[in-house]
């Protein structure tokens, strides 16, 4: 028998045996789960998938992603709409700390029938400076000789990050050999993308201004 036959063996001798935990805490057999699964899968084939496409997966739940800080270096280019009032585009380089981790377990007590024991799971983790690009706008109000409000916005973007759940490769089943002998570990990446959008408003004092003189 090959593997995929082994497998279809244990499944069916543990139909009605949980394997899927919600956060609620109710329970899924493997039976809810095949039937499931069967349905998703001719939904995709009346979609026009075929063996050996790939299609992407989204869940509710999301790898952790953590922007430690960001900061730009940019030019801007403006318009005095008034004498106190300037209007202007900006944008420049970004650069940020950025990681992240996921990871992933699964629970079926067919395993066992492959060599493996009934909960497999994996994790990795992801830490690095990355640089990029930001655009944005604003406008800057000088409301006293030395003072000025501005509010400005900013979009930045680092760039993605893809890296592998556990390691790269497969290993030898017990019992097997020829077609269906090997396990592979490398099922699952994660891509996180680092952007965002920012709101800033702030309080500039202009050293050296004279009185009555805007100065940006």
């Amino acid at each position: 028998m090959d593997l995929y036959g082994t497998l279809a063996a244990a499944f069916r001798s543990h139909l009605q045996e949980p394997w899927i935990e919600l956060p609620d805490g109710t329970t899924l057999p493997y039976a809810a789960v095949d039937d499931g699964s069967a349905k998703v899968a001719g939904l995709l084939r009346s979609l026009g998938v075929r063996r050996g496409d790939r299609v992407a997966v989204q869940v509710e739940k999301t790898p952790d992603a953590l922007l430690a800080y960001l900061g730009t270096v940019r030019a801007r280019f403006g318009y005095l709409a008034s004498p106190t009032l300037l209007a202007y585009a900006t944008g420049g380089l970004a650069y940020g700390n950025v990681s992240g981790s996921a990871g992933f377990t699964t629970t079926n007590p067919a395993y066992p029938a492959i060599g493996f024991g009934p909960t497999w799971g994996t994790a990795n983790f992801f830490s690095a400076t990355r640089a990029g690009w930001t655009l944005g706008a604003g406008f800057e109000w000088m409301f006293a000789p030395s003072f000025s409000v501005k509010a400005e916005y900013l979009y930045y973007d680092l760039g993605s990050v893809t890296y592998v759940l556990g390691s790269s490769g497969a290993v030898a089943l017990p019992g097997f050999v020829g077609a269906g002998s090997q396990w592979f570990t490398n099922a699952s990446t994660v891509s996180t993308r680092y952007s965002g959008n920012i709101l800033r408003v702030g309080l500039n004092y202009h050293l050296g201004g004279l009185p009555g003189f805007p100065r940006f």
